[in-house]
């Protein structure tokens, strides 16, 4: 008799003890999901900016192409506004997935003859045009300005 009620006593005691362990490692367990949760929002955000950011950048590229394309299109040397053109038709997006067409403009920045020959006789050598593209991606805040100097032989 004495024995089953050490082992009674005995189980009694151990009740209390097992819920206060299996509490414990409940919040263990939520603290961890939480902080998973968490870490995976913020690299879906990431990667939403990243994502955001690339096609912002491509855009000011097709545009940077483009303006390049036109000048070495020229037969002569062009005479060059200091605006930004709009890439494409105006007032149309034909790019998908930007929130606004880019831009791009071109500006003569100097003359590279082929010789250092003094005289009178026509000189020879390569244009060279700075050109600048902006682009924006899905939203506003994804902005993106290139830059790139191009040559091109008129003579």
């Amino acid at each position: 008799m004495n024995v089953e009620f050490n082992a009674l006593a005995r189980c009694r005691k151990e009740r209390g003890a097992t819920l206060v362990v299996a509490m414990i490692m409940l919040v263990l367990i939520s603290i961890i999901g939480f902080s998973a949760m968490q870490t995976t929002t913020m690299q879906e955000r990431m990667t939403g900016s990243l994502k955001d950011k690339e096609i912002s950048f491509q855009a000011a590229e097709a545009a940077l192409r483009a303006q390049e394309k036109w000048i070495d299109d020229q037969v002569k040397m062009p005479s060059l506004d200091d605006v930004f053109a709009e890439y494409g038709k105006s007032g149309v997006t034909e790019l998908q997935g930007v929130s606004a067409d880019p831009q791009a403009k071109a500006e003569e920045r100097s003359f590279v003859p082929d010789s250092l020959d003094v005289g009178h006789e026509i000189k020879t050598g390569v244009d060279v045009y700075r050109v600048e593209a902006q682009g924006v991606g899905q939203t506003d805040r994804a902005q993106t300005r290139l830059e790139s100097f191009y040559g091109k032989r008129f003579n």
